[in-house]
């Protein structure tokens, strides 16, 4: 096993809690999913938000998911002009067997355009 950092995001159309929770919940499932990972399989978890979030905390709606017991922290994305609105961000720090080149980095809800070296279509 090898520990690998899987990034991804989402964009919301509202700062509403239950959007934001849902949106957050789809892209930690999608993270798993895509890379055959199980919630054992995880050792930390970063969710950033941009400034215009401030609804619910990301780290609840992984809870949610039944990840209890891993490390999460949030924290506020830095306020650059121009910046993406209503973005999730997530780096979650994982044990795999996959290489680097074949990790999928996850970007949903038109927020490909923010890494698109490396993002997959929604």
């Amino acid at each position: 096993m090898t520990v690998r950092a899987v990034r991804g995001a989402s964009q919301l159309e509202v700062d509403e809690a239950g959007h934001l929770l849902e949106r957050t919940a789809e892209l930690m499932r999608t993270v798993l999913e895509r890379n055959e990972l199980e919630p054992d399989d995880v050792i930390s978890i970063l969710l950033t938000a941009t400034p215009d979030l401030r609804s619910a905390f990301p780290a609840t709606a992984v809870r949610a998911l039944g990840i209890t017991d891993v490390p999460m922290m949030c924290a506020q994305e830095i306020d650059v002009a121009g910046a993406m609105p209503r973005v999730v961000r997530l780096m979650a720090h994982v044990e795999t067997t996959r290489p680097r080149s074949q990790i999928r980095h996850v970007y949903l809800h038109g927020t490909s355009v923010l890494r698109d070296d490396i993002a997959e279509e929604d």
